[in-house]
Protein backbone atom coordinates (compact mmCIF):
# COMPACT_ATOMS: atom_id res chain seq x y z
CA UNK A 1 0.00 0.00 0.00
CA UNK A 2 1.31 3.13 -1.05
CA UNK A 3 1.87 6.33 1.04
CA UNK A 4 -1.68 8.08 -0.32
CA UNK A 5 -3.57 5.21 0.04
CA UNK A 6 -2.75 4.99 3.44
CA UNK A 7 -3.15 8.43 4.42
CA UNK A 8 -6.78 8.02 2.63
CA UNK A 9 -7.76 4.60 4.55
CA UNK A 10 -6.46 6.77 8.14
CA UNK A 11 -8.56 9.28 7.18
CA UNK A 12 -11.75 7.40 6.17
CA UNK A 13 -11.43 5.79 9.38
CA UNK A 14 -10.85 8.51 11.68
CA UNK A 15 -14.00 10.22 9.69
CA UNK A 16 -16.23 6.61 10.28
CA UNK A 17 -14.86 6.86 14.20
CA UNK A 18 -15.52 10.84 14.64
CA UNK A 19 -19.30 10.03 13.00
CA UNK A 20 -19.96 7.00 15.33
CA UNK A 21 -18.40 8.76 18.45
CA UNK A 22 -20.43 12.08 18.39
CA UNK A 23 -23.47 10.31 16.74
CA UNK A 24 -24.23 8.97 19.67
CA UNK A 25 -26.43 11.66 21.00
CA UNK A 26 -28.60 11.96 18.08
CA UNK A 27 -29.14 8.00 17.57
CA UNK A 28 -29.94 8.06 21.07
CA UNK A 29 -33.04 10.68 20.05
CA UNK A 30 -33.91 9.16 17.09
CA UNK A 31 -34.07 5.95 18.95
CA UNK A 32 -36.00 7.46 21.63
CA UNK A 33 -38.72 9.07 19.51
CA UNK A 34 -39.15 7.14 16.57
CA UNK A 35 -42.58 7.27 17.15
CA UNK A 36 -44.97 10.34 17.63
CA UNK A 37 -45.93 11.01 20.99
CA UNK A 38 -49.24 12.42 21.70
CA UNK A 39 -50.59 13.43 25.10
CA UNK A 40 -53.48 15.13 26.42
CA UNK A 41 -54.33 17.14 29.80
CA UNK A 42 -56.81 19.32 31.13
CA UNK A 43 -57.07 21.93 33.61
CA UNK A 44 -59.64 20.34 35.88
CA UNK A 45 -62.59 17.74 35.78
CA UNK A 46 -66.07 18.20 34.44
CA UNK A 47 -69.18 15.90 34.95
CA UNK A 48 -72.21 16.71 33.65
CA UNK A 49 -75.57 16.43 35.28
CA UNK A 50 -77.56 12.84 34.53
CA UNK A 51 -80.83 15.38 33.50
CA UNK A 52 -78.03 16.92 30.68
CA UNK A 53 -76.68 13.32 28.91
CA UNK A 54 -80.19 12.64 28.82
CA UNK A 55 -81.61 15.63 26.40
CA UNK A 56 -78.72 14.88 24.07
CA UNK A 57 -79.70 18.10 21.68
CA UNK A 58 -76.29 20.23 21.50
CA UNK A 59 -74.90 23.68 19.82
CA UNK A 60 -70.98 23.95 19.28
CA UNK A 61 -69.56 27.27 19.10
CA UNK A 62 -65.86 27.27 17.37
CA UNK A 63 -63.28 29.94 17.55
CA UNK A 64 -59.74 29.77 16.54
CA UNK A 65 -57.60 33.00 17.51
CA UNK A 66 -54.63 31.61 16.65
CA UNK A 67 -52.88 32.57 12.78
CA UNK A 68 -52.97 28.73 12.01
CA UNK A 69 -55.64 26.97 10.22
CA UNK A 70 -57.22 24.61 12.58
CA UNK A 71 -60.01 22.64 11.40
CA UNK A 72 -61.51 21.33 14.54
CA UNK A 73 -64.83 21.58 14.26
CA UNK A 74 -65.98 18.67 12.13
CA UNK A 75 -64.34 16.14 14.59
CA UNK A 76 -65.80 17.57 17.89
CA UNK A 77 -69.49 17.40 15.73
CA UNK A 78 -68.64 13.97 14.16
CA UNK A 79 -67.31 12.76 17.92
CA UNK A 80 -70.63 13.96 19.36
CA UNK A 81 -72.68 12.27 17.06
CA UNK A 82 -71.23 8.99 17.85
CA UNK A 83 -72.02 9.67 21.16
CA UNK A 84 -75.28 10.24 20.19
CA UNK A 85 -75.61 13.46 20.35
CA UNK A 86 -78.06 15.76 18.41
CA UNK A 87 -75.93 18.31 16.98
CA UNK A 88 -78.19 21.86 16.06
CA UNK A 89 -77.06 25.19 13.96
CA UNK A 90 -79.47 26.92 16.37
CA UNK A 91 -78.50 27.71 19.65
CA UNK A 92 -82.12 28.01 20.94
CA UNK A 93 -83.08 24.68 20.05
CA UNK A 94 -79.98 23.26 21.97
CA UNK A 95 -80.44 21.85 25.51
CA UNK A 96 -76.34 22.42 26.09
CA UNK A 97 -73.95 24.97 24.52
CA UNK A 98 -70.54 24.10 23.93
CA UNK A 99 -68.09 26.67 23.40
CA UNK A 100 -64.39 25.76 22.11
CA UNK A 101 -61.75 28.77 21.53
CA UNK A 102 -57.98 27.65 20.61
CA UNK A 103 -55.77 30.23 21.91
CA UNK A 104 -52.44 28.55 20.66
CA UNK A 105 -50.57 26.16 18.26
CA UNK A 106 -47.29 26.40 17.69
CA UNK A 107 -44.15 24.40 18.58
CA UNK A 108 -42.59 24.42 22.65
CA UNK A 109 -39.43 24.16 24.64
CA UNK A 110 -41.02 21.17 26.08
CA UNK A 111 -43.87 19.45 27.16
CA UNK A 112 -43.99 21.01 30.50
CA UNK A 113 -43.82 24.11 28.41
CA UNK A 114 -47.80 23.18 27.67
CA UNK A 115 -48.74 21.57 30.92
CA UNK A 116 -47.64 24.70 32.29
CA UNK A 117 -50.84 26.84 30.75
CA UNK A 118 -53.57 24.28 32.18
CA UNK A 119 -52.05 25.92 36.19
CA UNK A 120 -54.82 28.74 36.89
CA UNK A 121 -57.48 27.09 34.10
CA UNK A 122 -60.03 28.33 31.86
CA UNK A 123 -59.36 32.03 30.84
CA UNK A 124 -56.18 32.93 32.45
CA UNK A 125 -53.36 34.42 30.40
CA UNK A 126 -51.02 32.19 28.69
CA UNK A 127 -47.55 32.32 30.68
CA UNK A 128 -43.89 31.24 30.02
CA UNK A 129 -42.44 31.13 26.47
CA UNK A 130 -44.31 29.01 24.08
CA UNK A 131 -41.78 29.95 20.90
CA UNK A 132 -39.95 27.37 19.50
CA UNK A 133 -36.37 28.08 17.97
CA UNK A 134 -35.92 26.81 14.26
CA UNK A 135 -32.88 24.52 13.42
CA UNK A 136 -30.20 25.37 11.28
CA UNK A 137 -27.65 22.79 9.12
CA UNK A 138 -24.10 23.74 8.99
CA UNK A 139 -22.04 23.82 5.81
CA UNK A 140 -18.71 21.84 5.19
CA UNK A 141 -16.92 24.83 6.73
CA UNK A 142 -18.51 23.56 10.34
CA UNK A 143 -15.80 20.57 10.26
CA UNK A 144 -13.59 22.30 8.62
CA UNK A 145 -10.95 23.21 11.46
CA UNK A 146 -7.39 21.92 12.49
CA UNK A 147 -7.91 19.11 15.15
CA UNK A 148 -9.54 16.33 16.29
CA UNK A 149 -11.44 18.02 19.07
CA UNK A 150 -12.62 20.64 16.55
CA UNK A 151 -13.58 18.12 14.39
CA UNK A 152 -15.51 16.13 17.19
CA UNK A 153 -17.32 19.20 18.30
CA UNK A 154 -18.15 20.16 14.59
CA UNK A 155 -19.55 16.69 13.38
CA UNK A 156 -21.44 16.42 16.76
CA UNK A 157 -23.24 19.77 16.45
CA UNK A 158 -24.51 18.60 12.83
CA UNK A 159 -25.61 15.40 13.91
CA UNK A 160 -27.74 16.67 17.03
CA UNK A 161 -29.22 19.33 14.61
CA UNK A 162 -29.80 16.85 12.14
CA UNK A 163 -31.50 14.56 14.56
CA UNK A 164 -33.82 16.92 17.34
CA UNK A 165 -36.23 16.22 19.36
CA UNK A 166 -39.52 18.27 18.32
CA UNK A 167 -42.70 19.27 20.64
CA UNK A 168 -45.81 20.96 19.50
CA UNK A 169 -48.90 22.08 21.54
CA UNK A 170 -52.12 23.24 21.54
CA UNK A 171 -53.82 25.14 24.24
CA UNK A 172 -58.05 25.19 24.16
CA UNK A 173 -60.38 26.97 26.80
CA UNK A 174 -63.74 24.95 27.35
CA UNK A 175 -67.13 26.07 28.46
CA UNK A 176 -70.03 23.85 28.46
CA UNK A 177 -73.72 25.97 29.28
CA UNK A 178 -76.14 23.57 30.33
CA UNK A 179 -80.06 24.54 31.06
CA UNK A 180 -81.84 24.71 34.06
CA UNK A 181 -85.05 24.99 35.52
CA UNK A 182 -83.59 26.95 38.67
CA UNK A 183 -82.18 30.47 38.07
CA UNK A 184 -77.90 30.11 38.00
CA UNK A 185 -76.44 33.21 40.04
CA UNK A 186 -72.81 33.12 38.90
CA UNK A 187 -69.88 35.91 40.50
CA UNK A 188 -67.41 36.48 38.07
CA UNK A 189 -63.93 37.95 38.60
CA UNK A 190 -61.68 39.57 35.78
CA UNK A 191 -57.77 40.05 36.54
CA UNK A 192 -56.71 43.57 34.13
CA UNK A 193 -53.60 44.87 34.00
CA UNK A 194 -53.13 48.63 34.29
CA UNK A 195 -50.42 49.75 31.62
CA UNK A 196 -49.59 53.12 33.72
CA UNK A 197 -49.69 51.62 37.04
CA UNK A 198 -48.09 48.32 36.15
CA UNK A 199 -51.33 47.01 39.03
CA UNK A 200 -54.30 44.79 38.61
CA UNK A 201 -57.34 45.52 38.18
CA UNK A 202 -60.38 43.01 39.44
CA UNK A 203 -63.53 43.25 37.63
CA UNK A 204 -66.59 41.79 39.32
CA UNK A 205 -69.53 41.12 37.45
CA UNK A 206 -72.71 39.20 38.78
CA UNK A 207 -74.72 38.01 36.21
CA UNK A 208 -78.10 35.32 36.16
CA UNK A 209 -79.27 33.06 33.74
CA UNK A 210 -81.16 29.67 33.48
CA UNK A 211 -77.59 28.25 32.32
CA UNK A 212 -75.12 26.21 34.77
CA UNK A 213 -71.51 26.68 32.83
CA UNK A 214 -68.46 24.62 33.33
CA UNK A 215 -65.12 25.25 32.37
CA UNK A 216 -62.06 23.39 31.23
CA UNK A 217 -58.65 24.39 30.01
CA UNK A 218 -57.24 21.27 27.41
CA UNK A 219 -53.64 21.25 26.49
CA UNK A 220 -52.75 18.98 23.69
CA UNK A 221 -48.50 17.62 23.01
CA UNK A 222 -47.42 15.95 19.99
CA UNK A 223 -43.51 14.69 20.47
CA UNK A 224 -41.06 13.35 17.96
CA UNK A 225 -37.79 13.43 15.96
CA UNK A 226 -37.80 16.11 13.64
CA UNK A 227 -41.84 16.91 13.81
CA UNK A 228 -42.88 19.63 11.51
CA UNK A 229 -45.94 21.49 12.10
CA UNK A 230 -48.03 19.37 9.63
CA UNK A 231 -47.62 16.26 10.58
CA UNK A 232 -48.27 16.79 14.52
CA UNK A 233 -51.58 19.24 13.87
CA UNK A 234 -53.62 16.22 12.82
CA UNK A 235 -52.81 14.23 15.69
CA UNK A 236 -53.48 17.67 18.19
CA UNK A 237 -56.71 18.35 16.79
CA UNK A 238 -58.09 14.90 17.34
CA UNK A 239 -56.48 14.24 20.49
CA UNK A 240 -57.95 17.77 21.78
CA UNK A 241 -61.29 17.01 20.56
CA UNK A 242 -61.40 13.57 21.77
CA UNK A 243 -60.42 15.28 24.99
CA UNK A 244 -63.39 17.46 24.61
CA UNK A 245 -65.79 15.34 23.36
CA UNK A 246 -65.23 12.83 26.55
CA UNK A 247 -67.14 14.98 28.84
CA UNK A 248 -70.40 14.04 27.02
CA UNK A 249 -69.93 10.19 27.34
CA UNK A 250 -71.58 8.77 29.08
CA UNK A 251 -70.10 5.61 31.48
Amino acid sequence: MNKLSRTLTIGLMAGTTLLTLSGCSAISTAVKNHNMDVETKTSNSVFLHPDTLSQKTIYVSYRNTTDVEIPMKDDLTQSLKAYGWQVTDKANLAHTVLQVQVLQVGEVDDANSAWQQLGNGFGSAMVGSLAGVGAYYAGASVIGGIGIGSAVAGVSWLADQLVENVTYSMITDVQISTASKETIHENVESTLSASITSANVISTQNTSSNYRKHNTRVAAVANQMNLDLDDALPALIKQSANQITAIFKES
